[in-house]
């Protein structure tokens, strides 16, 4: 086959070829807008989910921290595990960490085992359930 310059036939007989190729090219664009958006939203909501449940345990904590200060009891096991949690629970991020080596999941899971301890601690069921809203 001859080059498109030469030959006038060429953009009649690959037609279809260029239509596909635009076809792609706009879809590929449209694609990545409409992943940025679905990923934005998927985030935001479940950002929302894990602060819900940090801030469960925080105010767990703050709960007790605020009984063992009251009693006189702030050298207890159950102290330090409330204080614990709301040590690390003033760590976990309010926004995306920027550098790639603080682990999220890794700060949850030690909030979540603080917790644990906790509830036994002072003799509480733990709750590993989310609250919903249904009324």
């Amino acid at each position: 086959m001859q080059s498109s310059a030469s030959d006038p036939f060429a953009d009649v007989l690959n037609l279809e070829e260029n239509f596909h190729k635009a076809g792609h090219d706009h879809g590929f664009e449209q694609g990545k807008l409409a992943g940025f958006e679905e990923g934005r939203q998927l985030g935001v909501a479940k950002g929302f989910e894990i602060w819900e449940e940090v801030g469960f345990y925080q105010g767990f904590a703050s709960l007790w921290n605020e009984y063992y200060l009251k009693t006189g009891t702030t050298e207890s096991r159950g102290s330090q595990q409330a204080s614990a949690i709301l040590e690390l629970a003033s760590k976990f991020p309010t926004s995306n960490p920027k550098h790639e080596d603080f682990d999220v999941l890794k700060l949850l899971n030690q909030i979540i085992s603080k917790y644990k301890v906790l509830c036994a601690t002072v003799g509480t069921r733990p709750r590993m359930f989310v609250a919903s809203n249904d009324s």
